[in-house]
Formats: structure tokens, C-alpha cells, sequence
């Protein structure tokens, strides 16, 4: 009977230990552009890295929230970047826009999930929101 426990409980252990994840937080490099799909494949040569996946875009990171023009459909890059999701946005009577949802900084300012960007499309640093 300790035997078969033995086994049992190594069995229990190993499973329980491949199923545990760490979570490590990562800091995106603004020099590096990002896919908007998962990334299966990469080889570099020289100065060139080749990557293969499941996305259809590759470009420069903007965070959880971007400006879009309409007439090119391009991310206007001077935006201030969101560390987190934007579930809402919404004008703020004069030309800018409030954005709210799960966030701790906009363009590295600490802001707690609700801050307001200018009409010139910068962040208001005088909203402390």
C-alpha cells in the first residue's frame, strides 16, 4: 500500500508541476515592432530577422489605445501609448478625448484607469485622474 501511495502522490506532484505557469511582466521595446498575430517561426541572417505566424501585420507597438486617420487607416505613432486595455473613450467637450478601462500609466505618467488626452493628442498632465 506505501508503495502504490508513493507512486500516487509522485504521479499527483508531477502533474500538478507541469501544470503551473510563471508570469513573468515584460517591457515592450519601442525600437521593435510587433506582430498582431503569434509568431511560430524565426531565423536570423546577418543584420535580417525572418519571422513566420499567424499574423497579417507587422508595426511599431501602440499600447491599448490608438488614433486611427480615416483616410489612410494608419496608427498615428504620436499617441500617447496605453501600459494597459482601453475599454472606453469618450470627447471631452473640447476637441480631446477621455480614456478609460485597465491601466496604471499613459506615455509613462502614472494614470489609474482614466485619463484624458489633449486635442494635439498628448496626454493632459494637469487631469491627475
Amino acid at each position: 500500500m506505501n508503495h502504490l501511495r508513493l507512486v500516487f502522490l509522485r504521479a499527483l506532484s508531477i502533474s500538478v508541476a507541469a501544470n503551473v505557469s510563471i508570469v513573468v511582466a515584460q517591457t515592450v521595446d519601442e525600437a521593435l515592432w510587433v506582430p498582431n498575430g503569434p509568431v511560430y517561426a524565426v531565423a536570423r541572417s546577418g543584420n535580417t530577422v525572418y519571422i513566420g505566424g499567424s499574423f497579417t501585420f507587422v508595426g511599431p507597438p501602440t499600447g491599448g489605445g490608438a488614433a486611427i486617420d480615416v483616410n489612410t487607416g494608419n496608427a498615428n505613432l504620436a499617441f500617447p501609448r496605453v501600459n494597459g486595455a482601453v475599454f472606453a473613450v469618450a470627447p471631452d467637450g473640447s476637441g480631446g478625448w477621455y480614456i478609460a478601462g485597465d491601466f496604471s500609466k499613459v506615455d509613462g505618467v502614472p494614470r489609474n484607469n482614466l485619463a484624458q488626452i489633449n486635442v494635439d493628442g498628448t496626454l493632459n498632465l494637469e487631469s491627475k485622474r
